[in-house]
């Protein structure tokens, strides 16, 4: 029994003894133990990588919100909603990729930051196998995640754009805008416009005249021809600009009814009250000896299906009234007349003096009349507008834009047209405004 013992000892002994010497698998086992650190480094790698995409996208993400809600022309509460909007509607689709977005409003910028969070490949792995013992790490708090905090901040300024003050709807024909003779167009605080596409002369300056305004533009082309150092436009007028269109696009019903004819006798103490809703012609009597007389318009909208015909000091005024030009036979012809009309300020037609419906298309003629003011916009997007001189023409309104197919202006008198508005308690004409928006940009 003794020498059994002795010999199964040995025995076990010498298996013990070969097993600490077999190198068999101790390659694997060495590999596997030294992978760990490699493939730690690898999910790093990989970890940052993703971060750093999550940074650009957020980063693109919070700058085009920012910008978004800043072109928001509303109030403040709009253009947080239309930033956090313009998020959701195009969030940022990354795996492991969690994020918060806030947005502030201030007096003329929108800030929109983003703090987020991207979950880790092999670092959770080992962040969570980490805090399973009990042991702090992690990346952001201990989550196994890498933070992401950014910032934009876009900047509006709101530009006011330009007016116009004159402004021909004629879209293709020559000379849509034509100046000339040896009278005088001054435009105050405002621009002339041609949305004409002829290439040479959608606005045409010849012979001695001039013309005064804050900017000229056209669509297509511009010239200035004949005359001498005289003719000028106060400032270089700019092709190539975008058509503007008919601004109001008003629609006017005129009455089914044709009216009748009046003739107005009275002076100036005692002048000739007119007071029907549709007229087919309007003129004066024969003054003789030089007199003049004075027709009276009683507020309100007055419908003209014929001619306004104002001669040799025929003089029609009104307070409060619109003139609405009905059918393709109605016009104002005034030949050494004069017409000193205001339009109203509120009501259907506030703002606007004469009116052309859809269908009239007759020439208007204006020629001479120091007496003749016109408060309130001449809108005839659908004829032409012929104003020859002799005289001041709106001599003492500071508000007449005109809005009209085509716009003519001769002889040697003075045209005068303004956009003074608030002068007259009207409302702004917004749609006489051009380049208006507003303008967003980054700055951080």
């Amino acid at each position: 029994m003794k020498l059994f013992k002795a010999q199964l000892m040995r025995r076990v002994a010498t298996g013990f003894k070969a097993f600490s010497k077999d190198t068999a698998g101790a390659v694997a086992m060495t590999f596997a133990l030294s992978s760990l650190p490699i493939f730690a480094a690898a999910g790093v790698a990989l970890d940052y990588n993703r971060t750093l995409d999550a940074r650009v996208m957020l980063q693109d993400l919070a700058d085009r919100a920012a910008l978004a809600g800043a072109a928001n022309k509303g109030s403040s509460d709009d253009q947080e909603a239309t930033a956090l909007a313009f998020i959701a509607q195009n969030d940022t689709e990354l795996y492991g990729l969690s994020y918060t977005p806030n947005v502030d409003v201030g007096d003329d910028t929108v800030t929109v930051t983003i703090t987020g969070e991207v979950q880790g490949t092999l670092t959770s792995i080992f962040s969570a196998t980490h805090q399973s013992a009990g042991l702090e790490g992690g990346g952001n708090g201990g989550s196994g995640g890498m933070g992401i905090n950014l910032k934009s901040v876009a900047q509006f300024v709101d530009s006011d754009g330009q007016a116009v003050c004159m402004l021909a709807t004629e879209q293709v024909a020559d000379n849509a805008l034509y100046l000339h003779g040896t009278g005088n167009l001054n435009a105050v605080d405002c621009g002339v416009h041609s949305d004409s596409s002829s290439p040479t002369q959608a606005l045409h300056l010849q012979g001695n005249s001039m013309a005064y305004a804050d900017f000229f533009s056209t669509v297509g082309g511009w010239a200035q021809t004949g005359g001498g150092q005289g003719s000028l436009y106060s400032v270089e007028p700019e092709s190539g600009q975008s058509v503007v269109g008919d601004p109001f696009d008003k629609t006017v019903t005129c009455p089914n009814t044709t009216g009748s004819a009046a003739t107005f006798n009275g002076t100036l103490a005692s002048p000739t009250s007119l007071s029907q809703a549709t007229y087919t012609n309007l003129s004066g009597a024969n003054g003789g000896g030089g007199g003049v007389k004075y027709g009276m318009l009683t507020p309100g909208t007055h419908y003209i299906k014929g001619t306004i015909s104002l001669s040799n000091n025929k003089v029609l005024k009104g307070v409060g009234v619109t003139l609405v030009l009905c059918g393709p036979n109605a016009k104002i012809d005034m030949q050494g007349g004069g017409l000193e009309i205001s339009a109203p300020t509120t009501g259907e037609h506030a703002g606007f003096a004469v009116i052309g419906d859809s269908t009239a298309t007759a020439q208007n003629s204006l020629n001479g009349g120091a007496q003749t003011t016109i408060k309130g916009i001449w809108y005839t997007p659908k004829s032409k507008l012929n104003i020859a001189g002799n005289g001041g023409f709106n001599v003492n309104s500071a508000y007449f834009p005109i809005v009209s197919k085509q716009t003519e202006v001769a002889g040697s008198g003075t045209i005068n047209i303004g956009m003074d508005y608030e002068a007259y308690n009207y409302d702004k004409p917004e749609e006489l405004w051009i380049n208006q928006g507003r303008e967003v940009a980054l700055i951080e």
